[in-house]
């Protein structure tokens, strides 16, 4: 899907992150095209988050947390570039809010789609 509010978009927690050049100073296993995810609070622009690709993503009606590797520790959410795209992200959550081992459901979320071209 392609919707263009570029000039009003802002980086928001949950939202995608399509490595979009070869990221140098980082992981080498991460290739051109793999999607990471920015973790926060949820409906709060940000600055500066960290990106992280391979992730299992936590995600509640307050907070997003992202696991996995690798990440970014404080990437300027300037270098992004809006594209205009969607996806779908799987990202979980405690079932019935109940905090326990073994309690996880998954689904997914439609979010946006922002390019990252580090080093560029």
């Amino acid at each position: 899907m392609t919707t263009d509010n570029s000039a009003t978009r802002r980086v928001m927690a949950g939202d995608a992150v399509r490595l979009a050049t070869p990221w140098r100073g980082g992981n080498m296993g991460v290739k051109v095209g793999a999607v990471g995810v920015i973790d926060g609070m949820l409906g709060k622009p940000i600055d500066q988050g960290s990106i992280t690709f391979n992730a299992s993503t936590y995600r509640d009606g307050r907070v997003v947390r992202c696991s996995g590797d690798p990440a970014t520790i404080a990437t300027v959410t300037a270098e992004l570039r809006w594209t205009g795209e969607t996806t779908e992200v799987t990202v979980w959550r405690f079932r019935n809010g109940m905090r326990r081992a073994d309690n996880r459901e998954e689904y997914t979320v439609t979010v946006p789609v922002w390019d990252w071209c580090p080093g560029v």
